[in-house]
């Protein structure tokens, strides 16, 4: 997710009269024929103003936030993976500084809701095998937060035997921290898929993330683009045959 950067332009000639005001340029008859053919009416005199236009930048800064997953059976590609029976994967959350100045970025928040069957697009669970871990100097500090109610609460990690009941995990860092030139972090989260019964081939679950954050005085909000799990058949490869010699081999 980034910042666009925008600008605004400004003309106070009386070369585009409006009824508004210099300030906004017209739709309305030249009242000046710059090309010197006697028809100011004409539109393709725009293109013989020597008249300066002025350029307000208005810059915004922005940080990179991006998502990725990993396969436990490697047919993964960026934000989408293919997933079997029993598969595991990790969801990784990439957050950098690609901007040509330092930023300070202060209370960050971010939250991944696990996929659950029934709910934002989702055909089978995802559950946790694992704490959400970081890397980064950006994550120092951070608290991990886990909810079993859908959101509702949070608090720290259940028991390892219960972490298939999280719903949600939330990583929070108060107060503000520099991020660098180039500088780097990511969270990742540990997970593996759960199949119902009524599972297909072309299945599909979604891991959308939501953060927020402050740049200055700036309060941003933002969705990262969903990551998409789709259910693939497992197969079964081998030979069924009788040992007759019983050597433990295929040869007779």
């Amino acid at each position: 997710v980034q910042l666009p950067t925008a600008f605004y332009g400004k003309n106070n000639h009386p070369e585009y009269p409006t009824a508004a005001g210099a300030d906004t340029v017209a739709a309305e008859t030249l009242t000046a024929d710059f090309n010197g053919d006697g028809t100011p009416e004409e539109r393709d005199d725009l293109f013989a103003c020597t008249k300066k236009f002025s350029l307000t930048f208005q810059y915004m800064q922005a940080l990179s936030f991006s998502a990725y997953l990993t396969s436990t059976n490697g047919n993964t590609t960026g934000a989408a993976g293919d997933y079997r029976y029993c598969d595991e994967g990790v969801y990784r959350v990439y957050v950098s500084n690609s901007l040509q100045k330092a930023q300070t970025l202060s209370e960050l928040t971010l939250t991944i809701p696990l996929p659950r069957a029934g709910t934002a697009k989702s055909a089978f669970d995802v559950v946790l095998t694992g704490e959400a871990d970081v890397e980064g100097t950006l994550w120092d500090g951070v608290q991990k937060l886990y909810s079993t109610d859908n959101g509702a609460t949070y608090g720290p990690a259940p028991a390892p035997d219960l972490l298939s009941q999280v719903t949600h995990v939330k990583l929070v860092c108060s107060g503000q921290r520099l991020v660098e030139v180039n500088q780097s972090a990511v969270a990742y989260l540990p997970f593996a898929v759960s199949f119902p019964a009524s599972a297909k081939k072309g299945d599909v679950s979604l891991f959308a993330a939501q953060l927020s954050y402050s740049l200055g005085d700036t309060p941003v909000s933002a969705a990262l683009p969903a990551c998409t799990l789709s259910a693939v058949p497992a197969a079964l490869e081998g030979r069924i045959y009788y040992d007759d010699n019983g050597n433990g081999r295929y040869d007779d």
